[in-house]
């Protein structure tokens, strides 16, 4: 699976490193793992999720994935609080703009050389 999940800053921060060709399958079972770790974290002392979606070795996705990716984020269109976004190129900033209207997260994308900014972005209070 292009996905792999794990937590950062005690727990608050849940970084997603996504790789390789995603197609249509690979993220319907991303969402579900995703649904299951926003709604534990829901229910938690912690509030909504910060998510970092490291894009860095991401290499592109099939057609289906941007339906699936709308209908993620209008399904959790208020359940998380902030996505950094951190990639190499042009498309993953553009992909990322196109995502703020379909939620209510603070939304930011980082160069790759800026994973650190992402990191405290994600981090402020």
């Amino acid at each position: 699976m292009p996905f792999r999940f794990h937590k950062e800053n005690d727990g608050e921060i849940l970084a997603v490193q996504i790789h390789g060709n995603v197609t249509k399958d690979d993220y319907v079972s991303f969402v579900a793992k995703i649904d299951q770790e926003i709604t534990k974290q829901e229910i938690t002392e912690q509030g909504k999720p910060l998510i970092l979606f490291d894009m860095t070795d991401l290499q592109g996705w099939d057609a289906g994935v941007v339906w699936e990716d709308l209908k993620f984020g209008v399904n959790h269109f208020d359940s998380i609080q902030r996505i950094a976004v951190v990639g190499d190129n042009v498309w993953q900033h553009i992909m990322t703009l196109l995502g703020k209207p379909f939620t209510k997260a603070a939304m930011h994308y980082f160069d790759s050389k800026e994973m650190g900014d992402a990191r405290r972005w994600l981090a402020e209070e």
